[in-house]
């Protein structure tokens, strides 16, 4: 009896054992679950904050940024791969330009600060662009559309799309590139739909001087309904240095694409 009463004692006291064992347990997982809740909403906060943060880190404050003079070394000193500024009149891009040392594509979907956000920021690949615009005679820009519905609706390369009216073409003739030695102003050529072919891949690199020349009388008479076209002295492949503007159509169409396409005008020597 002894020997079953003893035994009966040890049931007992595994049984509150495996109870206080298992609320500890049910503590943990809720606990768990607690942090994970919290986690996640404190993730799709800071999503929501990332792309505010990226619309204000990427608007331009009068202490970086007065007129045509850009503070490189600010700019430089928050991201090297910084090489130039875009300003376009009669919209708000007022933007950095970069070009990433190894992948090409690395600021499709990254800010200015290298962090993943939809919002990307512009930038050309260096495999077809040098950092030299002087050098280049056909330079890609590429910067986001976002429609009007999207929070980030008017920033990056959205308000391209103002170059779509004919009345805003006329008026607005002009964009400038600011790089730390030089302002360089281009006369806008043309702004028009086109396919989505990659301008470099589909032409071998431009190598061809043919193929650049077919490509400078395109864009002076591009096959689009949707284009606006300026009359100026045909451009010269071996001669003239041109920018396209490139994003996405609005509404976005998967082939197709928007350029506006500039040519150089006037170069002002800034370094000094």
């Amino acid at each position: 009896m002894a020997q079953h009463s003893q035994h009966g004692s040890s049931i007992s006291d595994v049984s509150t054992k495996n109870h206080k064992g298992l609320i500890v347990a049910l503590v943990v997982v809720i606990a768990i679950i607690a942090a994970a809740a919290i986690a996640f909403f404190a993730l799709m906060g800071g999503q929501d904050g990332a792309i505010t943060g990226a619309q204000d880190d990427m608007a331009v404050s009068e202490q970086e940024y007065a007129g045509s003079h850009v503070d490189w070394d600010v700019w430089q000193e928050r991201n090297d791969n910084v090489y130039a500024w875009i300003e376009v009149p009669g919209t708000d891009i007022d933007l950095p330009i970069l070009q990433h040392p190894l992948v090409d594509d690395y600021y499709l979907v990254r800010t200015i600060d290298g962090e993943a956000e939809i919002s990307g920021a512009l930038y050309t690949q260096k495999q077809w662009n040098s950092k030299d615009l002087l050098a280049d005679e056909l330079t890609v820009i590429y910067g986001h559309t976002f429609q009007n519905t999207h929070e980030l609706a008017g920033t990056m390369f959205s308000q391209l799309h103002e170059f779509e009216d004919p009345t805003f073409f006329d008026e607005h003739p002009n964009f400038t590139i600011y790089t730390p030695e030089h302002e360089l102003t281009y006369e806008i050529v043309s702004a028009f739909e086109y396919d989505n072919r990659h301008l470099f891949e589909t032409n071998e690199g431009f190598q061809d001087p043919a193929k650049l020349q077919a490509f400078f009388d395109m864009v002076q008479d591009p096959d689009s309904i949707n284009k606006n076209v300026r009359e100026v002295e045909p451009l010269v492949a071996g001669e003239d240095h041109v920018v396209v503007l490139s994003t996405c159509t609005m509404p976005s169409q998967a082939t197709s694409r928007y350029l506006v396409v500039g040519v150089l005008t006037d170069v002002q020597d800034v370094s000094s």
